[in-house]
């Protein structure tokens, strides 16, 4: 009768055991970043112990090319009986990427797997510079405002500075909203007759109704709320194309650059052309070149700031140096 009694018992811990198993997780780092040509150890854990040796695979679910080309995988990991965290190496052959699960083909672990992203890149001081290029053009664009906001302070006008850039640049913009409305009704501030044409208004018209719009498409579910997040980038784009027009042509009509402060455009011209140094050497680093076209807004931004921080550069310094300017009506 001692024996019936135990079988149950025994078959009751035996369940206890396995649904502790089961309920056992694995955690692994990330993302490991390596230089091509070197080793790394990679070290995991899991939630609890198991009471038995767990044979832990790699099931590799992106490679940017040829897995093996990229990073040679252990065929298999264990995690020892009664062990709680153990490592692997792993060998970088050449710059890619891959992602791959860390997991278990054991039924009682289905919970037992983690997610891990290779990035094998060419240099290390290559990532580090991207990192500084990152915080120089942060910077650079973050305070590129304000010397505007003090050549009006300085001269009490901002005869010269074309309201239709402010008006686009508002959308562009929504975080500087109280900087661009506050050039607008500061009281003591001269307008010379200026006015946001009707063009610019008819172009903020159509940005925010487009806006407007898709807002109303992305509740229905028509469209997706990333979908919806990238027209905002593209509306951010197209503002960035046509808001520098308005005030280039107003410098060309006056024959001077009075009154547009030429500390915002060289910190303009710093911002992209730091964003695009970063972009290329990030993709050099990483073998990635679809970061560059991959990403358009924030190439296109680039691209457009710095040509049109050239042309105000050039009217600035070159065409229209210590001319008297004219009111336009």
């Amino acid at each position: 009768m001692s024996a019936y009694r135990v079988l149950p018992t025994l078959a009751l811990a035996l369940t206890v055991l396995m649904t502790c198993d089961a309920n056992v997780t694995l955690s692994a780092p990330a993302a490991v970043s390596l230089v091509e040509n070197t080793s790394q150890n990679i070290s995991f854990e899991a939630s609890s112990a198991v009471n038995y040796t767990v044979v832990l695979h790699f099931n590799v679910t992106y490679s940017s090319r040829n897995v093996t080309s990229i990073i040679l995988l252990p065929e298999e990991v264990l995690l020892p009986a009664g062990a709680q965290s153990s490592s692997f190496e792993v060998h970088a052959e050449k710059v890619g990427q891959v992602t791959a699960y860390l997991c278990s083909d054991s039924s009682d672990l289905r919970g037992f797997t983690a997610r891990i992203r290779f990035l094998v890149i060419r240099s290390r001081i290559l990532e580090i510079i991207n990192q500084v290029i990152g915080w120089i053009y942060f910077l650079a664009w973050s305070i590129s405002f304000y010397p505007q906001v003090y050549e009006n302070w300085k001269r009490k006008s901002v005869v010269g500075l074309n309201f239709d850039f402010l008006a686009l640049n508002l959308t562009g913009f929504i975080a500087y909203s109280v900087f661009n409305v506050g050039l607008f009704w500061v009281p003591y501030m001269k307008r010379g007759g200026q006015k946001v044409s009707k063009v610019a208004i008819v172009l903020l018209v159509i940005g925010w109704s487009f806006a407007l719009v898709t807002l109303f498409l992305a509740l229905a579910g028509t469209i997706t709320w990333l979908e919806y997040l990238y027209y905002f980038s593209y509306i951010k784009l197209g503002v960035t194309l046509v808001k520098y027009i308005p005030q280039a042509y107003m410098n060309y009509q006056r024959k001077s650059t009075e009154g547009w402060s030429i500390g915002n455009v060289l910190l303009d011209f710093t911002g992209g052309t730091f964003s695009l140094l970063q972009m290329f050497l990030q993709s050099y680093n990483n073998d990635e070149w679809r970061l560059i076209f991959g990403d358009p807004t924030k190439f296109g931004l680039g691209v457009f700031s710095i040509f049109f921080d050239v042309v105000f550069m050039v009217q600035h310094y070159c065409l229209y140096r210590k001319q008297e300017y004219q009111l336009l009506d």
